[in-house]
């Protein structure tokens, strides 16, 4: 076999699809690290909005606790 030579051409091709793997490899990089930063924020809102939601569900439960206890406190009085 034959070795072929390798001309300038050849290794500024090689080069210039180096460059842009290189360039697309780093754009998906970029497009991994946002992706990831915003699932990253779209988790935490959904945690504070499960907290938002779990302190609407206590505060709603306690005025129904008091409304009743009131409620039992006003019958026992009237009996």
């Amino acid at each position: 076999m034959d070795d072929v030579p390798v001309t300038r051409t050849d290794l500024d091709a090689t080069n210039w699809r180096i460059d842009d793997l290189t360039t697309q490899i780093e754009e998906i990089r970029q497009l991994l690290l946002r992706g990831a930063e915003n699932n990253g924020q779209n988790e935490q809102r959904a945690i504070n909005n499960e907290r938002v939601a779990e302190l609407v569900v206590c505060r709603e439960n306690n005025r129904r606790r008091i409304v009743e206890e009131s409620e039992s406190e006003s019958e026992e009085e009237i009996e």
